[in-house]
């Protein structure tokens, strides 16, 4: 079974569930004011200055945004066309401190991996991990080539990327190609190391069966390896600053390019990843 390891105690959730639940009103907007430093890290952009934008997320002539997977993938390629330069998200080197066993492990696979943020650090951080990465859209596939060939080019044999959309792929096919393309190396271990989802669950469509997607990615890792999750939290800063009008269900969004953004509790996610059959 793939280990999870639930990183939730930067601060009391509970505590900041109840504040937020007992003044916000999805339907209307706003919600506690930030503390003084997230204000002065965030600049002018406090959770009450966003409501008044009333138009609707990009998509149908009736505002609705196409949430089906396969109008996501063209979303998040569209995205990536527009940030080609690959620097649109700096480089995550606050996983490694936050995922200790990625310096240790031999071979990683990332789900979602953009631009190639988060598999760059952890090319630099272990001179013996094998990186494998995939993303539902090509250009950022392409986008995360050209980071690893540019600024880790000593690295980049030991990074390949490939399309692949786990919301749509039958079963065992995510697993099937990464153990071609590790049997393609020489590696026989039944599966990777590591799994590193990292921001990528909250891009799932609303209506895409989430623990399904799940299971394709732990169906990946070898027995006994590990999933590193991280996505958005209920009640973020980044959730409260959402007009109703980008509401498109319980805790999930649209942003101005058409993209999602889901937001979980760490009690959902633990269930998900139990269902999807972690440990």
């Amino acid at each position: 079974m793939a280990g999870v390891t639930y990183f939730e105690r930067d601060f009391d959730f509970e505590s900041h569930a109840r504040e937020v639940e007992a003044t916000w009103d999805p339907a209307v907007g706003g919600g506690p004011a930030p503390s003084p430093s997230v204000t002065a890290l965030d600049g002018a952009a406090t959770v009450g200055q966003v409501g008044t934008n009333r138009r609707g997320p990009p998509g149908d002539e009736d505002g609705a945004t196409p949430t089906t997977s396969e109008a996501q993938a063209r979303a998040w390629d569209d995205f990536h066309g527009t940030h080609d330069s690959g620097v649109f998200f700096k480089e995550r080197r606050y996983l490694l401190a936050e995922f200790p066993a990625l310096l240790d492990v031999g071979c990683v696979l990332e789900v979602g991996c953009g631009s190639g943020s988060s598999a760059l650090p952890v090319l630099a951080a272990n001179p013996s991990a094998t990186v494998l990465a995939c993303d539902w859209s090509a250009n950022a596939v392409r986008c995360a080539e050209r980071a690893v060939a540019s600024r880790a080019r000593d690295d980049a044999d030991r990074f390949e990327a490939f399309v692949c959309d786990p919301s749509t792929s039958a079963r065992g096919a995510l697993a099937a190609e990464v153990h071609r393309r590790l049997e393609r190396r020489g590696v026989h271990r039944g599966g990777v190391d590591a799994a590193l989802l990292v921001f990528v669950l909250s891009a799932v469509p609303p209506g895409t069966p989430t623990v399904a997607f799940l299971r394709r990615c732990v169906e990946a890792v070898r027995p006994g390896g590990l999933v590193c999750f991280r996505d958005y939290g209920a009640y973020d800063l980044p959730m409260l600053r959402f007009p109703p009008s980008r509401r498109l269900a319980d805790r999930t969004y649209a942003r101005m390019d058409g993209t999602l953004a889901r937001f979980f509790t760490v009690d959902e996610v633990r269930t998900m990843f139990r269902e999807a059959g972690g440990s």
